[in-house]
This record gives C-alpha cells, structure tokens and sequence, in this order.
C-alpha cells in the first residue's frame, strides 16, 4: 500500500500529538486519591439519566486510576479529576454540585 507523502507527515503529526497528551496525562495522574473529592458522574452512562453523585471514599477507592484536569482543560472548565472505574465506568468530577451538574448538562446537551 503507498500513502502520499503529505498523508504520512499527517500521521505524524497527530501520533505526536497523541504522544505528547499521553505523557502529560501520565504527570498528572493521582497517587493520594484522598484528595480526589467533589461531585462527579459516569460520563460513559446517558446523560439525559445520569445524576451527579458526591464521591466517597469507598467509591474513590475503587477507581483504577485518575488524573487531575488542568484549568480550562475540559468543555467546561470546571472538572478537576477524571478517574476511571472498572468496566465502561469513567467519572468526570467536579468540586460543587453546581459545577458537576453544568458539565453534566453541558455534555447531555452536545451529545450525538
């Protein structure tokens, strides 16, 4: 198969591109999930049905792994930590109920 050579330079732009977001993410990931708090919600469920729920520290305990959201770094602005859970379970948190139930709102309204 021969890919032009403008096609290639694409393709190695968007893997560094995906390299350079993959290393960021590694730097912000959580090791003290005691400071994961706030409200947060499933963004993998409907949003028209999903709630935003306050995370505890047994729910925080079962997330495999989160990362801290900079400023700005998500539709909204307001997510703090993205933490994911097991199966199909990924949750976007938030500090108030407010901010979760915006993001919450924000994402039902863009969705396909």
């Amino acid at each position: 198969m021969v890919i032009s050579r403008k096609f290639n330079r694409v393709l190695w732009g968007i893997s560094l591109c995906l390299w350079g977001v993959a290393a960021q993410a590694a730097d912000m990931e959580i090791k003290d999930r005691a400071e994961v708090t706030g409200y947060g919600f499933n963004w993998h469920a409907d949003p028209d049905t999903v709630k935003c729920i306050k995370m505890t520290p047994a729910l925080v305990a079962s997330f495999k792994s989160c990362i801290r959201r900079e400023q700005g770094d998500s539709q909204t602005g307001t997510i703090k930590f993205q933490c994911d859970a097991s199966g199909d379970k990924s949750y976007l948190i938030a500090a108030t109920l407010k901010q979760c139930q915006d993001a919450k709102d924000t994402m039902a309204a863009n969705a396909p």
